[in-house]
């Protein structure tokens, strides 16, 4: 039932900053980064997940790696400070109202400081780094001329 996540999702803190965020990117022609990227992070996670890992792992710690990993975006947006370093920290101050234990709470705070490391040292890591980027669809973008992904980087088709 993902009873953990649905407190993240109703935490004061979550809502402050993901609204900041919404704030934020309101003008904005790129992808943004709101409850639909933050589900198809989730969804390609447990997908992916689902393929390579026996046993998989706890759908709550995908979910709030997923939910939180670019909460960190509200800070840099107004400070400048990274957001993989902010949000490894709000996720700190977040998931002990949440009923995450300490080695949930360190293991999730970690994966997302180091989630946009392209060469990611953790499981983890590495599967919310992909979902990340394969959760952009590119392919149907208004903006992606614009875009300074490059045509490497950026979605050109359905992939999973």
């Amino acid at each position: 039932m993902l009873d953990r996540v649905n407190l993240i999702l109703k935490n004061k803190d979550f809502i402050k900053y993901y609204n900041n965020i919404i704030a934020f990117e309101s003008d904005r022609i790129f992808c943004k980064h709101d409850m639909e990227h933050i589900l198809n992070v989730a969804r390609i996670m447990i997908i992916k997940d689902g393929e390579y890992s026996k046993p998989p792992v706890d759908k709550d710690i995908i979910y709030a790696l997923a939910v939180l990993h670019d909460l960190g975006r509200a800070i840099q947006y107004a400070s400048g400070i990274d957001h993989n370093i902010a949000g490894g920290q709000l996720a700190k101050e977040i998931l002990p109202q949440c009923n995450y234990n300490n080695e949930e709470i360190e293991l999730i705070s970690s994966r997302i400081i180091n989630h946009n490391k392209i060469q990611a040292t953790s499981y983890l890591s590495h599967l919310l780094h992909y979902a990340d980027k394969l959760s952009r669809n590119c392919f149907v973008c208004s903006a992606k001329d614009l875009c300074n992904w490059s045509d490497e980087k950026k979605n050109i088709g359905i992939e999973i």
